[in-house]
Order: C-alpha cells, then sequence, then structure tokens
C-alpha cells in the first residue's frame, strides 16, 4: 500500500537561504511521493525553490500567490540528496 504524507512548513517571515533549508530538511526526512506544502513571503524564494528542485529531481508546483504570501508544493521523487560531482564535467 502506498502511504503519501502532506507535510506543511510555514517560513513567512523568513529570508533566503532559510525558506530553502527548511525545504531541504522536510525532504531529507520524506519518501518518494510525499508532498511537503511551503508558505513563504521572501519574493525570492521561487527561483530558490524551482533551482533546488530541478537539480535534485522534485517536482514544483505554485498553489497559491496572493502577492505577498506564496504557497509552493513539492512532490519528492528521488531520495537523492548528493548530485554526482562528475556530472556536467567534461
Amino acid at each position: 500500500m502506498n502511504h503519501q504524507a502532506h507535510i506543511h512548513i510555514d517560513a513567512s517571515g523568513l529570508l533566503c537561504p532559510m525558506p530553502l533549508l527548511r525545504l531541504k530538511q522536510a525532504v531529507a526526512g520524506a519518501k518518494p511521493g510525499d508532498v511537503i506544502s511551503i508558505t513563504v513571503t521572501d519574493e525570492h524564494a521561487e527561483l530558490d525553490f524551482a533551482t533546488w528542485c530541478e537539480r535534485f529531481g522534485h517536482a514544483l508546483t505554485k498553489t497559491e500567490d496572493d502577492g505577498a504570501v506564496m504557497v509552493f508544493c513539492v512532490t519528492v521523487v528521488t531520495r537523492s540528496e548528493t548530485p554526482d560531482p562528475n556530472k556536467g564535467v567534461r
């Protein structure tokens, strides 16, 4: 049976890099298929999350944006937290 967790992080009021660090901690304790939602007020969080998710293979969707508060959902796709140090090296 596949059990997915829904984890919520409130990172409102935190500035870079704290929202991303909170997300990384949550992903480290999650399983593939788990969904993590994170509430942020840092306007740069979207770029940070998008870049990090792309690099580590997680799926990112924005679910809410009222101009001051944004909520993102990250679906954990992989457990790998360490990129291949040779990836992209010629």
